[in-house]
């Protein structure tokens, strides 16, 4: 028998995150997940609920977020479900990167667009699914597979 998928339901508090971090990083010792594929759980984990917390809710009441990681056979699933108000992810646009005067690179875009990149590309797979109260975000990561990023 596997070892059971990490639930863990937290409220729209930066305290909690910190907690839910090291939760993650225990199931990844247990589930020997190699430092690449922690990497990207930890990433993706962290930009989402950072993200759910500063823009998804109009008020400062307490609101529950549940985050499931779960591995089946050779791949890390992730999914991430609030009462956020309805926002799809999946449709804000790659951050367009611009030039400067002196070769540095500058964002034209909200650093959650940036955040919301890389988790594109270090999860291999994204999927949104619209909740009656708010919101379900799947990734999923092959194991044993580096990220895209840096790939040619």
């Amino acid at each position: 028998m596997g070892v059971p998928p990490l639930i863990y339901r937290l409220k729209n508090d930066f305290q909690e995150l910190s907690r839910l971090m090291d939760a993650v990083e225990q199931y990844s010792l247990i589930q020997r997940l190699d430092s690449r594929t922690t990497y990207a759980l930890k990433l993706a984990v962290e930009e989402i609920i950072t993200n759910t917390i500063l823009y998804g809710y109009e008020s400062d009441r307490a609101h529950e977020i549940e985050v499931r990681v779960t591995v089946e056979d050779d791949e890390l699933i992730l999914e991430i479900t609030d009462d956020a108000r309805p926002f799809n992810p999946l449709r804000v646009p790659a951050p367009a990167m611009a030039m400067a005067g002196g070769g540095e690179s500058e964002s034209m875009e909200t650093p959650a667009s940036l955040g919301l990149f890389l988790v594109r590309e270090v999860m291999d797979d994204l999927e949104y699914r619209p909740q009656p109260h708010g919101n379900m975000l799947v990734m999923r990561k092959r194991l044993g597979r580096s990220p895209s990023m840096g790939r040619s």
